[in-house]
């Protein structure tokens, strides 16, 4: 059900619809023609009724959209028994489970390409022989779980002698190394006996060995060894012992480092061992600490309890690795609300859920013509359908990024402003995503210019709380200078069956002689599945000039 056609299985045969129906505990088949499919495994043929027409599906995904939407289908089918007549003896067809596949003739009924399962809804029926119309909706995003866990707070139940400015308070989650760089309050930690003069630091064990704890006096103590243990409730913790520091009223921080001048010195927050990945499933889990955005988006997507694509995850998240998250949850939060509010808007990502479950898809604007999946010219290997479309896209050039959340001050306590500006002073430049001269909070770069002089100032303000490093704030600024300086512009094509294999995210290069396009980098946003051929939604990828600018 899992699998995908190759471009080398589409090249010779055109896919056949196939529709699998559970109504009342009978399976009714049908597909765009009248087949025969072998089950090998089983040693049964299945019979498939010709009448499955006007199927409506398109395989699509909005460009760096944090909302997450599920895939569905439209379907009409001709019954070859009374379904009225089904109905009336207490048949639902609103409860029938439906699964729409592709499937290639000769194959095995286990190759089939599954496209959507889920149930039918919003059906319409008349008498015997009348078109039956439905929709194919999956259900299994009606909820997702939020962390820490539900008995996560300090309270009398889980600690009998908890200090009583901690109660109520939720264990916090950590995501890398919060205050670690330039010696900040990291994240709160909250006292659990006043009598032992223990400080509950995080929910779950840690990869830390030793944490740095503040007051709210700003007092510190260094070099504490972070111990883990488990509350009355059965909830994992970890605590340090901060004996002779504590004061009955105070609050209390955790840097995420040993109090040395290395910010890489104690460890960090959640382990990335917090799940082997595949190819770790015969040595040892990989050490350290959950930071780089990739593997945060993982852990969240797994805790979050929803189906995930495991292989399609792992595959994406591997090329989310430049960019550090640190910071804290400090609320119970639903998974999803965490990636959509504090970790999607920071990377080029979207999320998508396919048959088999969530997965990030990669929006690689910075993308070569080396990386394209294929080259189509028009007229040749697609077909122009309509003109180039200019998008309704909001336009940036001047970002001002607050970051770097300050637990004990509760406040971003640091702005860094990309400008395409030329009257603006700046302290260096962003060449390849590095910033060259970190002397000032104000640079610029070649989208933020080229924007510039096309548009004049447009301004946008973003925010994280997980962004703690100078590196990572330039890095987000970087893409997003690439990717919302211009008026995005985006063309359809029809496509023959043969690049079913192409999904949202691909990246092509299209040759179109009559506009002026060769070898044009493009991403596929979409894919429609129209009756005799495909449509492609194809966003355009700007090529500006790459040379290196002058600061000043």
């Amino acid at each position: 059900m899992g699998r995908r056609f190759t471009a080398e299985e589409l090249l010779e045969a055109d896919p056949i619809w196939i529709l699998d129906l559970n109504l009342a505990g009978q399976v009714y088949r049908f597909a765009s023609e009248n087949v025969e499919i072998q089950d090998l495994n089983l040693n049964k043929t299945y019979r498939y009724l010709g009448t499955l027409s006007d199927v409506d599906f398109t395989s699509s995904a909005s460009f760096f959209d944090a909302d997450l939407s599920l895939p569905s289908a439209g379907v009409t089918v001709v019954f070859d028994v009374d379904l009225a007549e089904l109905i009336s003896r207490g048949a639902d067809l609103g409860s029938a489970g439906a699964e729409l596949s592709l499937w290639l003739v000769g194959n095995n009924y286990d190759d089939r390409q599954t496209v959507v399962k889920g149930t039918a809804t919003t059906g319409e029926f008349g008498a015997a022989g009348e078109p039956v119309k439905f929709m194919i909706e999956p259900e299994w995003l009606e909820t997702s779980k939020a962390i820490p866990g539900p008995a996560a707070f300090v309270s009398g139940d889980s600690f009998s002698n908890a200090a009583e400015n901690a109660e109520g308070l939720a264990y916090p989650v950590i995501i890398g190394k919060p205050g670690a760089y330039a010696r900040y309050a990291g994240s709160p930690a909250y006292v659990i006996n006043t009598s032992t003069e223990l400080l509950l630091i995080a929910d779950g064990i840690v990869d830390a060995s030793t944490v740095k704890i503040e007051d709210s006096e700003g007092n510190t103590v260094t070099g504490k060894a972070v111990l883990n243990a488990t509350d009355s409730l059965g909830q994992a913790y970890s605590y340090v012992d901060i004996s002779g520091f504590y004061v009955a009223g105070r609050s209390y921080f955790t840097h995420w480092n040993d109090g040395s001048s290395e910010p890489g010195g104690g460890g960090g927050g959640i382990p990335l061992a917090f799940d082997k990945r595949p190819e770790d499933s015969t040595g040892d889990a990989p050490g350290g600490y959950l930071t780089n955005a990739g593997d945060v988006i993982r852990y969240l997507l797994l805790r979050s309890g929803l189906p995930l694509d495991e292989g399609r995850t792992v595959a994406a998240c591997e090329q989310l690795q430049d960019i550090s998250l640190n910071g804290y949850i400090g609320e119970r939060t639903d998974c999803l609300e965490i990636l959509k509010d504090d970790v999607l808007p920071l990377v080029p990502v979207s999320l998508r859920a396919g048959v088999n479950g969530v997965y990030p898809i990669v929006w690689r604007y910075w993308a070569k013509v080396e990386d394209a999946a294929a080259n189509l010219t028009a007229d040749k290997d697609i077909f122009r359908n309509g003109g180039i479309r200019y998008e309704g896209n909001r336009i940036a050039n001047e970002f001002v990024f607050k970051w770097r959340h300050n637990a004990k001050r509760n406040k971003l306590t640091k702005t860094s402003t990309l400008t395409g500006d030329p009257s603006v002073n700046v302290g260096g430049v962003v060449i390849d995503n590095t910033f060259r001269e970190q002397t000032s909070a104000v640079s610029r770069n070649i989208y933020t210019v080229n924007s510039y002089s096309k548009y004049g100032t447009r301004s946008k303000t973003i925010r994280s709380r997980f962004i703690g490093y100078p590196k990572d704030a330039f890095r987000v600024l970087a893409w997003k200078s690439q990717a919302e300086g211009q008026r995005h512009k985006s063309i359809s094509y029809l496509a023959p069956f043969k690049y079913a294999w192409l999904e949202p995210g691909s990246v092509v290069t299209i040759t179109d002689p009559e506009l002026h396009l060769v070898e044009q980098l493009v991403l596929v946003r979409s894919i429609e599945w129209a009756q005799d051929s495909l449509v492609l939604d194809l966003l355009l990828v700007p090529n500006l000039f790459t040379d290196k600018i002058t600061a000043g």
